[in-house]
């Protein structure tokens, strides 16, 4: 059965931090960072019954509980409380 608790990240917004690499069709442009990274499970293994951003076998992010066919897991990034508050305005 297939699982219904997951979604694909999208990132919009690149912060300064960043960089671009890759520029072919078989590797476009991705957008990366050095604050957040993928964790092995052996060396460190994951919390279990919480949402994280996880690695799947095929390689794509997607986010929900430790599973042990992903390959690699990475806590989900703090939300600032400036973004929360306007996204709790844009809901009024």
């Amino acid at each position: 059965m297939p699982r219904t608790d997951l979604c694909i990240l999208t990132i919009s917004v690149i912060p300064p931090n960043w960089s671009r690499n890759g520029g072919s069709m078989a590797d476009p442009d991705q957008l990366t960072t050095d604050e957040l990274y993928f964790r092995d499970p052996a060396v460190d293994p994951p919390p279990k019954g919480v949402n994280m951003l996880l690695l799947n076998p095929g390689g794509v992010l997607i986010v929900g509980p430790w599973s042990d066919d992903c390959l690699a897991w990475c806590p989900k990034p703090k939300i600032p409380r400036a973004l929360k508050e306007k996204l709790k305005n844009e809901k009024a």
